[in-house]
């Protein structure tokens, strides 16, 4: 069901097995990152989304998996993986919800018991 979004239906293959978009896969990892924002917008101003507030979320998250990625390196080892923030066809929130990091709710989006909907779920 994805509406006007026909790309979805691209590379449905992959979406299903991530060794197809990294070889020798062996781990999908899920993150959650909260985006609820620290300060409300102001009274009397065009409202936007919480997420879109400050930087773009896709330099943030990217840097974030990478400084993660970085981090296994060091504290594992020889580790490969690639962090994707929009950019493959990755089923992010089957992912998130096989991992535990929450469930699926009427409105089809990914529901955390601490974050309620506002987190972007990462996966490497």
């Amino acid at each position: 069901m994805n509406g006007n979004m026909g790309y979805m239906a691209n590379h449905f293959d992959m979406r299903l097995d991530p060794t197809l978009l990294v070889p020798g896969a062996k781990s999908v990892v899920s993150l959650m990152l909260n985006y609820y924002p620290e300060e409300l917008q102001k009274e009397g101003v065009p409202k936007v989304s919480k997420y879109a507030y400050g930087e773009d979320y896709h330099k943030v998250i990217k840097r974030k998996l990478k400084e993660f990625i970085n981090t296994l390196k060091e504290q594992i080892g020889d580790v490969y993986g690639r962090a994707f923030v929009d950019s493959a066809p990755v089923l992010d929130r089957t992912w998130a919800k096989n991992s535990g990091l929450g469930w699926v709710g009427k409105n089809s989006n990914l529901i955390n018991k601490g974050s309620g909907s506002f987190f972007f779920w990462l996966n490497l």
